[in-house]
């Protein structure tokens, strides 16, 4: 796959990591004739912000870094972290199904209905319309690990797990989930893989199952881990830490229950950003702009407001 796109972008393949995206981003600010940027970075966006604050400190005037990524952490523990957290994060659907009639699996047991449907697919597959085969627990694990992200989906989540639980269900909706070739292109720049072998591979997946024995590692890191295994494209901005020195009013926003980009992340991000401001906020989802209006308050303010 990583030939294919090189013949196809030519040398732009080597070129669409976060140091080079960073660096077209101030050529957008030339062009505008701006002075300064306000940024708001979610999630990959952090990663983007705080790279373009190392390299540009003073033409940053406030930055929002809400979801944030640590460039430290490796391969591995990119797993492991995120493994933990989407186990955390479903458990607190489980938790929410139980309390709410908005739920439509209330009164059920979510978590063993839900190992159960990954096991059917580990057997056969799950019946989709032009899916031979069915539909694996990878790629259901995946969805359901996406749709996590935003508290405001579970209701319609709740809806489709009850329906794909039944036998023979049609599980269509999940094949629309996956990564696209420039999504891997870029991910593989900045998050290369330490796997090698298939023993690597394997203690991996044993470590993630036991961290997370519900929702077994079906995750974005996992994604990028096995996706970039082997990839013949040198990685042009591997793991390594970032000094940030100089960029002012930089708040980095993290959540206690974010199965994507959990908190210890952001305890890492902004003790490489010299003066940067850590907010925490206690509730569940992918990014507190997405999922909590008070936190998302906080943000615009700062944005706006920081001087």
């Amino acid at each position: 796959m990583a030939e294919s796109c090189r013949r196809a972008t030519g040398p732009l393949v080597d070129h669409v990591d976060t140091i080079s995206a960073a660096k077209d981003f101030d050529v957008v600010r030339v062009a505008l004739r701006a002075d300064k940027v306000s940024w708001l970075g979610m999630s990959y966006g952090t990663l983007l912000g705080a790279t373009y604050a190392q390299l540009f400190p003073s033409r940053v005037r406030s930055a929002v870094l809400d979801g944030a990524i640590d460039h430290t952490i490796g391969a591995r523990r990119m797993a492991t972290d995120e493994a933990r957290s989407t186990e955390d994060v479903f458990h607190e659907f489980a938790r929410w199904c139980s309390g709410t009639t908005s739920c439509a699996l209330n009164g059920r047991d979510v978590t063993a209905e839900y190992q159960a449907l990954l096991a059917r697919a580990d057997r056969h597959g799950v019946p989709a319309e032009g899916v031979p085969g069915g539909i694996t627990a990878e790629q259901l694990g995946y969805g359901v690990y996406s749709a996590l992200y935003l508290t405001e989906s579970w209701p319609r989540l709740s809806e489709i797990l009850r329906d794909v639980m039944v036998p023979d269900a049609d599980a269509s909706l999940f094949t629309r989930v996956g990564s696209d070739a420039a999504y891997r292109v870029i991910g593989c720049h900045d998050f290369p893989s330490d796997v090698r072998t298939f023993e690597d591979f394997s203690a991996r997946q044993r470590e993630a199952r036991r961290l997370a024995p519900v929702t077994r590692g079906y995750i974005e890191a996992w994604d990028l881990q096995a996706g970039c295994a082997g990839r013949p494209i040198r990685a042009a901005n591997p793991w390594s830490r970032l000094e940030v020195r100089g960029a002012r009013n930089v708040l980095v926003v993290s959540g206690e229950h974010d199965p994507a980009t959990p908190r210890v992340w952001g305890d890492g991000l902004v003790r490489q950003i010299r003066g940067a401001e850590h907010l925490v906020w206690s509730g569940v989802g992918h990014t507190g702009y997405f999922n909590d209006p008070a936190t998302r308050d906080r943000e615009v303010d700062h944005l706006l407001n920081a001087s």
